[in-house]
């Protein structure tokens, strides 16, 4: 809120202390779009963002599309920090889940699977569109399982438009980090969805999930579900290390799914490639320690 960011620059101006600024999506686009005088709040908080960043010693960004589009935004130069994984760590846990990327037969359940949160202007329209396929698939004869994992008391009032067929089922998140590596490598197909309509959109178009290197480094392909531009569609399409499919369209998923489950070749050279990027790009020995000298160097520049 504007409050809050007034806030933060008088304890910065009170105290002289460096401030570092760090987006994990485009909120000052998002902000104060309801209401006959929003546009007034949004002329507002533009001022104080702008002041923010003008005056920030280090200004990050959650990845490459950001950085570059917030620079050319607010004309100061942006720093990318990933989100990490810890790849030594989850390497024990993820091999005692096993996998085989053999063709998913029709007698063999395919496991589709999804972590992480659900919003009306994120992923929730995306996620009922796989929930359809999904559905449709099973009452065709495929032997096929969608869950989804998250945090109950924001997902629940999804679940009569989720939960639609046997085949799909909605349960709490996964608390436990071994578990949860666990479960999304022990899955044949991960889903990575984002809504089709302006206003999502326009909130998400710069983001990453926080889930996104863990699923890169799972060993488990993934189905990436959303429209073209959005910088997490637009790095699996980059890199090739996810089944980008850039259509909306029940229809299309279906597709999706069922080439995934036919080709385990392919599902086993998107893996790979997810998981040689997570390496390079998202190891969070290579990650934290750029992070902490940036925050370092803003600490010696002083406020």
């Amino acid at each position: 809120t504007i409050g809050m960011m007034e806030l933060v620059d008088a304890i910065r101006r009170r105290f002289n202390l460096p401030l570092v600024v760090h987006f994990m999506d485009d909120w000052p686009s998002y902000l104060y779009r309801g209401g006959l005088v929003s546009f007034a709040a949004r002329i507002g908080s533009r001022s104080v963002i702008c002041l923010l960043v003008g005056a920030a010693s280090e200004r990050m960004a959650i990845c490459d599309a950001m950085a570059d589009a917030f620079a050319a935004r607010f004309h100061v130069p942006f720093s990318v920090h990933h989100n990490p994984v810890d790849m030594t760590a989850i390497e024990a846990w993820i091999e005692q889940a096993g996998k085989d990327t053999a063709p998913v037969g029709q007698e063999a359940v395919l496991r589709v699977l999804y972590v992480g949160s659900i919003f009306d202007n994120a992923q929730a329209q995306s996620l009922i569109d796989i929930a359809r396929a999904v559905a449709g698939l099973a009452e065709s004869g495929r032997e096929i399982r969608f869950d989804l994992y998250s945090p109950l008391h924001l997902a629940e009032r999804f679940r009569t438009r989720i939960e639609i067929a046997p085949a799909v089922r909605l349960h709490d998140t996964i608390a436990d980090d071994a578990l949860f590596f666990q479960t999304i490598a022990g899955a044949d197909i991960l889903v990575l969805p984002v809504n089709f309509d302006a206003d999502s959109v326009r909130l998400v178009r710069y983001s990453m999930p926080t889930k996104l290197p863990a699923y890169m480094a799972s060993g488990t392909a993934t189905l990436i579900y959303g429209p073209p531009g959005i910088a997490q569609v637009e790095y699996a399409r980059q890199h090739g290390w996810g089944y980008v499919l850039d259509r909306q369209g029940v229809e299309g998923v279906t597709g999706a799914l069922t080439e995934l489950a036919d080709d385990g070749t392919l599902r086993a050279k998107l893996a790979t490639r997810a998981k040689g990027l997570a390496i390079d790009r998202h190891d969070a020995a290579t990650v934290r320690s750029a992070f902490q000298a940036r925050l370092m160097a803003a600490h010696a520049a002083g406020g």
